[in-house]
């Protein structure tokens, strides 16, 4: 396996292929057997199953049957205790002629596959990165890796997930990071190679991470599975990078682990960082009517809200490189027909200038509504309701029998 370093690709370091050495030196025969044993017959199996229906030849004669037998295979689909229900929820939003078209763009189109990855995932709804980077795999195995809980979890166990944007582990993958997913389990298929594994593939490399995952990360103590699991969590940005949308979608973000109602004034901007468009994270598509209609237009322009029982309760104006006058200004215009809280979210260093503001007229009047808040706060805020967010689930989720 060749890795072509086009100076984006971060490389494994020393101390990265000695962490993959010492467990290649603990399962190399392990690993051995299971490349050569039953599975050996059932990746056979499986890529002449796939080929058969999704082949050049056969792709076009893809019938709905056919479809829903592909899906009930996939490993992916094994969470759902009603396959049928999976099925049908895929099919009822699109055709089968549809379905046929992506899935021949995904697996044979020109384009980038970072692009065929996102418009597959964002045309055909039902099928996540899991399932569709098992269909690319069983195609193409050479060339696709396989994305789900097993590379998630054992990266970071090889201390490897530093090579790779953090979203990959805590948010659906899509197809700019896909590719580096590739690259990074790429070069650890040439680990295994140095190794002494000949003609490593992307499915060979599944089995080294799914042997790792059952025989280390799942046996490990619970407190010490949940350092390991918590990287799943850890939020770490960097706040010179984070856009003014950015910074509105992760208010956003917070308010929906809180319970609140959001809304967002752009909705149609795009945060780079959630890789998702502030409509899309907001909960409410307009303003309650929880006023007069002349002062809703005031409202609504205010960067972002939240909202309970219908009510603003706390109202954000977010401040990237313009100043805190204009924010501070639309926050003072609906004083009189709300109680919320008024926050301005700017970098640190516009603090000085936000404490010259409000002792200005006539904002110093209402100086004690507002509420500066720097960046790094807000991140620190935000690292602190996704951590909750998971201990919640945590605890409240059935016990694995």
């Amino acid at each position: 396996m060749k890795i072509s370093n086009n100076g984006k690709t971060k490389l494994l370091s020393l101390k990265h292929k000695e962490s993959i050495s010492k467990y290649l030196a603990k399962y190399g025969e392990r690993l051995k057997a299971e490349l050569q044993g039953d599975w050996r017959e059932e990746r056979e199996e499986r890529i002449k199953e796939f080929h058969n229906l999704l082949g050049k030849k056969t792709i076009d004669k893809l019938a709905s049957r056919d479809f829903s037998r592909l899906v009930k295979s996939l490993w992916a689909s094994n969470i759902w205790v009603n396959k049928d229900y999976l099925v049908k929820k895929i099919l009822d939003p699109s055709n089968i002629n549809e379905i046929r078209a992506e899935l021949k763009e995904l697996i044979y189109g020109n384009s980038p596959i970072s692009e065929r990855f996102d418009r597959f995932k964002s045309t055909i709804k039902g099928l996540g990165p899991s399932s569709i980077t098992e269909i690319l795999v069983f195609m193409v195995p050479e060339k696709y890796c396989l994305w789900n809980d097993k590379p998630k979890n054992v990266l970071p166990f090889l201390g490897i997930e530093e090579l790779l944007p953090d979203r990959v582990f805590k948010y659906p993958l899509n197809g700019k990071y896909y590719v580096s997913c590739n690259e990074v389990l790429k070069q650890i298929g040439q680990e295994l190679e140095k190794a002494g594994f000949k003609n490593i593939d992307f499915l060979d490399i599944d089995i080294f991470m799914w042997l790792l995952f059952i025989e280390e990360v799942k046996k490990l103590p619970k407190e010490k599975r949940k350092k390991v699991e918590a990287k799943e969590v850890e939020v770490k940005i960097d706040i010179d990078s984070l856009s003014h949308w950015d910074v509105i979608g992760i208010l956003t973000e917070v308010g929906n682990l809180l319970g609140f109602d959001t809304y967002v004034a752009d909705p149609s901007k795009k945060s780079a960082f959630l890789d998702k468009k502030l409509g899309d994270l907001a909960q409410l598509k307009e303003i309650p009517s929880f006023t007069y209609e002349r002062y809703l237009d005031t409202v609504k322009n205010v960067d972002a809200i939240w909202f309970k029982e219908e009510f603003p309760s706390l109202c954000f104006e977010v401040e990237h490189t313009t100043g805190v006058t204009l924010g501070l200004l639309r926050l003072y215009q609906i004083r009189n027909f709300t109680n919320a809280r008024f926050f301005v979210i700017a970098p640190s260093n516009i603090i000085g200038k936000y404490k010259v503001e409000i002792s200005k007229d006539p904002f110093y009047k209402i100086k004690n509504r507002y509420i500066f808040r720097s960046y790094k706060e807000l991140i620190k805020f935000y690292s602190e309701a996704k951590s909750y967010h998971k201990i919640k689930d945590d605890f409240l989720k059935k016990e694995e029998e």
